[in-house]
């Protein structure tokens, strides 16, 4: 995928690569920052719900996969 966008705007595989990776950086930050104000959480206690929704996650991925 990136040697066929690299050859569309005529750039190197990875500056692809580079860009990729800052979008996506970008849209996490953001994503984050107004998770955060909307739910009215510091920092601090982002952190420990991203924590209870990862064991949450990783709770039902088991049930899921019966393990």
């Amino acid at each position: 995928m990136t040697s066929e966008l690299g050859e569309l705007f005529r750039v190197n595989q990875s500056t692809v690569s580079r860009w990729l990776k800052s979008a996506r950086q970008t849209v996490y930050e953001e994503t984050k920052r107004r998770l955060q104000a909307r739910l009215g959480l510091s920092a601090r206690e982002f952190q420990s719900f991203l924590a209870v929704l990862d064991s949450q996650l990783d709770l039902s991925m088991s049930q899921i996969f019966g393990e």
